[in-house]
């Protein structure tokens, strides 16, 4: 079996992760402690600011914001176009993005006859493949898709 194998990587990683007497000083607690901190400091901020940005423009959030267009006057402008705008990019970006990707995960599987070495069944898989799977292949069956391709 080789090296690469996720196995043997995920328990190298359990050996470099384990928890060890350094991860409890007191400078290492104190280093925490200034992180979340810091991510409530962030978060109270951004609440603020949201819920100051819903109280500032509660009068103005009506279905004429969502209808018309922009206008010199604020007290009519809206956002249609950007709105329509946006639904066509991720209308267009779906349209394109989600047969290319259900299509790149489809990939060709072969199996060999462990005696003989020859080609006994091709398959279509329909799930994700890599740049490792040739290897891995060549490692467990003995059979280089590389070569045979």
């Amino acid at each position: 079996m080789s090296l690469h194998t996720p196995a043997i990587a995920i328990s190298q990683a359990r050996l470099v992760t384990s928890g060890t007497n350094r991860e409890r000083t007191p400078m290492a607690i104190i280093f925490l402690a200034l992180l979340w901190l810091s991510l409530l400091v962030a978060l109270v901020t951004l609440a603020v600011l949201i819920v100051d940005t819903f109280i500032t423009g509660a009068d103005r959030l009506d279905s004429r914001l969502l209808t018309e267009y922009p206008s010199s006057r604020p007290g009519e402008a809206g956002a249609r176009p950007a709105i329509i705008g946006s639904a066509w990019v991720i209308g267009t970006t779906a349209v394109l993005a989600i047969p290319l990707g259900v299509a790149a995960a489809v990939h060709l599987e072969v199996f060999a006859d462990p005696v003989t070495g020859e080609c006994a069944f091709l398959a279509v898989g329909a799930r994700v493949g890599g740049a490792e799977i040739p290897f891995l292949w060549r490692e467990v069956h003995s059979y280089d898709l590389m070569e045979a391709a």
